[in-house]
């Protein structure tokens, strides 16, 4: 059951049998919430960017949030790789992500899109 499902009453929650909609489901708590604003958890969430002036510099950021995030919020998953995807836009921010589901040893690949606002799952 995702994190934030803990928090809606018995009567209301979905009874959602299906893993990986439940992991996806957290994923996209844990990656689109804003550090410090959509949780009492201090680390929860992505970080504000907005002290960066390079591209560069809020790709590595932005990377190293991810896994984090990833790594405690997520404990079914193991991230093994992920990878920045060029773009020729400056505002467009996209990654490939590697992980596996620990019980099952299966793959999960995600791609995240920031100016297409996707979030893909194969």
């Amino acid at each position: 059951m995702a994190f934030m499902n803990k928090f809606i009453p018995s009567e209301k929650r979905k009874l959602s049998t299906d893993k990986y909609e439940d992991i996806i489901q957290n994923l996209n708590n844990i990656l689109n919430t804003k550090n410090s604003y959509g949780s009492i958890l201090e680390d929860y969430g992505i970080r504000d960017l907005n002290e960066f002036n390079s591209k560069e510099g809020i790709i590595k950021i932005v990377m190293e949030e991810v896994i984090r995030n990833i790594e405690t919020y997520e404990p079914r998953l193991s991230v093994q790789e992920i990878e920045s995807v060029d773009s020729q836009s400056l505002f467009q921010l996209s990654f490939k992500i590697k992980c596996t589901v620990k019980d099952e040893k299966k793959s999960l690949n995600m791609v995240f899109d920031s100016i297409m606002n996707s979030f893909l799952i194969n």
